[in-house]
C-alpha cells in the first residue's frame, strides 16, 4: 500500500467508518478492470492506502481488514486512556508530602536527582525540593558512589510540578516515586 505524495481532497461519496474515510472506484487498462481505493485517516490529507487490486473481492478484504485494524487501534487507545487515568489517580494517591522522588540523567556519567514533596497545593500537582543525600559506598568505583537519601533535609527553591502516570516530569527526565528511601541507595557518578 504506496501512500500519495500529494494531499488530495477527500470525494464527497467516501465511505466513513470511524476515523477513516474510504473512497473505492474501477477503471480499465487494456481490457483488464483496476480496482481502486484510497483511504484517508483522521484530519490527514494524504492518503495512507492508494492501491488497486485485481479483483473486487482482494480489495473487499482490504477494507475489511482496515476496518477491523481500525476497531482494535481504536479499542486499545481506550484501553490504554482508561489505563493511564487509573495510573495518575494511583500516583495522586500516593504523591504525599515526605515522599522521595528518584530520577537520573546523564551522558557519560550519572547524575542521581532526589526530591522530595513538600506541598500540594491541588490534587493535580506537587510542590518539590531538592533533599540532601551521603555517599555511603565508593570503594572500587572509582569517581562514583552510592547515596543514601536524608528524608527531611531539603534544601533549594521549592518547584511546582504537575503528577503524570509515572511520577512528575522534569526538565528531560521523570522523577519516579520511592518506596523505602532509607533503605535505598542510589548510583551517582562524577559526585557533587
Amino acid at each position: 500500500m504506496r501512500p500519495s505524495m500529494y494531499a488530495e481532497p477527500i470525494p464527497e461519496d467516501a465511505e466513513v467508518f470511524e476515523r477513516l474515510k474510504i473512497s473505492t472506484r474501477e477503471w480499465e487498462v487494456n481490457g483488464v478492470t483496476r480496482y481502486g481505493l484510497k483511504v484517508w485517516r483522521g484530519k490527514a490529507t494524504r492518503t495512507m492506502v492508494n492501491y488497486y487490486y485485481t479483483s473486487e473481492e482482494n480489495r473487499a478484504r482490504e477494507i475489511e481488514g482496515l476496518k477491523e485494524s481500525e476497531t482494535a487501534s481504536l479499542a486499545f487507545k481506550a484501553e490504554m486512556r482508561e489505563d493511564g487515568v487509573k495510573r495518575v489517580a494511583a500516583m495522586k494517591e500516593a504523591m504525599t508530602v515526605g515522599t522521595v522522588l528518584h530520577g537520573s540523567w546523564g551522558y557519560d556519567q550519572t547524575n542521581a536527582e532526589l526530591w522530595e514533596v513538600v506541598g500540594r497545593p491541588s490534587p493535580g500537582y506537587v510542590e518539590i525540593r531538592k533533599v540532601k543525600a551521603e555517599p555511603i559506598e565508593s570503594e572500587g568505583l572509582g569517581m562514583a558512589t552510592y547515596l543514601r537519601v536524608l528524608p527531611g533535609e531539603v534544601y533549594g527553591e521549592t518547584v511546582r510540578k504537575k503528577i503524570t502516570a509515572y511520577g512528575v516530569s522534569f526538565r528531560h527526565f521523570t522523577l519516579s516515586l520511592v518506596e523505602d528511601p532509607e533503605s535505598r541507595k542510589f548510583y551517582d557518578s562524577w559526585t557533587h
